[in-house]
């Protein structure tokens, strides 16, 4: 009976241990999303929550308006889900590499960088390299799989330092930075239509009442003014906050991305691509509201502390050792 029982520990544990094996990689892929998101993620729910408030008037209570604003978000958020990378491309004018002189350039310098990186993450999604038609020198990480470099980019880095900007892109979708702006860009769509539902009624009241403003003496459209002007000040006050708030987390995000490259072998080149653009991008000291809305921290904070990751020459293991 007591080996019986042995046995059937045994094989209890094993299954358990072949679970844990399972789920290991994507739970903890899921706790590294949530640690390097968490102020994208915090806002999106503050999104789903405040956003029924400014429906509640067409309802009975706030259970239903948060009940059709949430069926809104799940519509939204499949949308972005079947289509948000194409209609990202198409609002950012971001199209694929199609010239011969593209092909020949960018293709070998792309496909060599990923096959290396996909050695040392295997995990990495299939990503595509496109082009914004800009002399701005730029790249980006849009959606799930597109890295996106500006024409200034391609005629400004040289070789070397285009991997190191595109593995640090490619680090942004690894750690599901661009996923995350989705989300948000979500909230704030949702949160931009219903605000203009409620502007779009102010106004309608606001025509409605101008036959009889003679006979109100003008009574209305104060009260209406009054709380049009204040609805208007919230919302600034809101989309403002929230803007600070991501921008903090997007700032985050860019050392993650930084050290991202840096453990995938291109933290030298990335960092020579900084210096690069520190000589041309230098401008008058931006003020105190620019910079908390700021989205990439300073040049020379992200040029040190690529460099301190390069003379202590140990991996910051942004990925799974």
């Amino acid at each position: 009976m007591e080996e019986k029982f042995v046995k059937l520990l045994a094989s209890g544990i094993k299954k358990l241990m072949k679970l844990y094996t399972i789920c290991e990689p994507p739970v903890t892929k899921a706790i590294e999303f949530l640690v390097m998101n968490k102020l994208y993620i915090l806002w999106f729910f503050v999104y789903i929550f405040i956003s029924p408030l400014l429906i509640l008037p067409f309802f009975k209570s706030y259970g239903t308006s948060f009940g059709v604003s949430i069926g809104f978000y799940l519509l939204t958020m499949f949308i972005a889900y079947v289509a948000g990378d194409e209609i990202l491309k198409l609002i950012e004018n971001i199209r694929p590499i199609e010239t011969k002189k593209e092909l020949e350039y960018l293709n070998p310098i792309f496909e060599e960088l990923y096959n290396e990186i996909k050695e040392t993450v295997p995990q990495l999604p299939k990503i595509e390299l496109h082009i914004i038609d800009e002399m701005t020198v730029n790249a980006c990480a849009v959606g799930h799989n597109t890295v996106a470099v500006t024409q200034g980019a391609i005629n400004t880095f040289s070789e070397e330092q285009l991997r190191g900007v595109i593995a640090h892109e490619i680090g942004h979708i690894y750690n599901g930075n661009t996923q995350a702006v989705i989300w948000n860009t979500v909230g704030n769509g949702v949160i931009s239509v219903y605000a203009f539902i409620v502007r779009f009624i102010f106004n309608t009241l606001f025509h409605m009442q101008e036959p009889i403003q003679g006979k109100t003496y003008g009574v209305i459209y104060f009260i209406l003014n009054t709380f049009y002007r204040l609805f208007n000040f919230i919302i600034k006050c809101f989309l403002f906050l929230g803007n600070v708030i991501l921008s903090g987390n997007s700032r985050d995000a860019e050392y993650e991305a930084d050290k991202f490259a840096f453990d995938v072998g291109y933290g030298e080149e990335l960092n020579q691509a900084l210096y690069t653009l520190q000589k041309i991008s230098l401008s008058p000291d931006a003020s105190l509201v620019e910079r908390m809305q700021s989205s990439h921290p300073r040049i020379s904070k992200r040029i040190a502390e690529i460099e301190n990751m390069i003379d202590s020459k140990e991996p910051y293991f942004a990925l799974d050792p």
